[in-house]
């Protein structure tokens, strides 16, 4: 499992590559119970500052295109998903709806070592058009345009149809992230400030989120097993509320006895058992 890798750009000018880890821990657990060696429980355990991030942004990824796409192309469809984001900020900006690279960049993104440009162009080209028949949510449009103070037809303008963008919409999942985000800290200022009315908590989890000291604190409390149960519980309410059913491998009585020591592992970890410390991190410059 490879580190992700994103740059950000310093008021000096300086720009700096930052790696993080994706998985903290990766656990395989074997049911010698049964007569089938394979029965095995894969589970994986976010880092930190992935969590983090799911905690206070939203990353449009669709998991079977990104699947789908032959490995030496997923990186490239970290790009798409980049383009996504990006195109819908300009349409809420009324901005002109594209992203735009070079054909030197993608050859570059996408591995290719051609010397002759027009190769090189025709080899992108056709990267791009066999990409798109793997994918089924993240499609997209792209055409060769002349770009600024360029001879030939070599920068490469990207869209993306509206059904594409209609999909990437935060919807509900990122709705349930938030959700659960906003109520976890209320109960963290809820536990950490317990004898104050609700103006005051409200402007307690205002210092938090601006307050880099606060929010790491908070942070490390998000991660350790204080109050897993009610944690859990806010959980399953707000997957609930937002889905109107509850997540794969939970039931009404888990729910309901939330507060007690029955209660099933979460389908998707958000609260680590453990943790190793946080680090605030500046958002990625776009």
């Amino acid at each position: 499992m490879e580190n992700l890798c994103y740059p950000t750009i310093g008021e000096d000018g300086r720009t700096s590559y930052n790696f993080v880890q994706i998985l903290k821990r990766f656990d395989i657990m074997t049911d010698f119970k049964t007569k089938k060696s394979t029965k095995r429980l894969y589970s994986a355990v976010v880092s930190p500052e992935i969590k983090n991030f799911m905690f206070s942004l939203y990353n449009l990824l669709e998991l079977q295109d990104y699947r789908s796409m032959p490995s030496r192309y997923r990186y490239f469809y970290l790009e798409l998903s980049k383009m996504v984001y990006l195109i819908k900020y300009k349409t809420a900006k009324n901005e002109a709806p594209f992203y735009v690279l070079t054909v030197d960049q993608l050859a570059k993104k996408l591995g290719i070592e051609i010397a002759e440009p027009k190769d090189r162009k025709k080899k992108v080209a056709s990267i791009l058009k066999k990409m798109n028949t793997y994918l089924k949510y993240t499609n997209f449009n792209f055409s060769f345009v002349k770009g600024d103070h360029e001879r030939w037809v070599y920068t490469v303008l990207f869209s993306f149809p509206r059904h594409t963008l209609h999909y990437f919409d935060e919807g509900q999942y990122a709705v349930v992230v938030k959700k659960f985000y906003k109520n976890l800290l209320g109960l963290y200022v809820e536990i950490a400030y317990p004898d104050t009315d609700m103006a005051v908590r409200r402007k307690k989890i205002k210092e938090v989120e601006e307050d880099a000291g606060l929010y790491k604190e908070f942070f490390l409390w998000a991660n350790s097993p204080e109050s897993v149960e009610k944690k859990k519980q806010i959980y399953i309410s707000d997957f609930v509320a937002v889905f109107g059913r509850f997540p794969e491998g939970w039931a009404q009585e888990e729910l309901e006895s939330a507060n007690g020591t029955e209660v099933a592992p979460a389908p998707e970890e958000f609260i680590s058992p453990e943790t190793d410390g946080a680090v605030n991190m500046d958002n990625p410059a776009v």
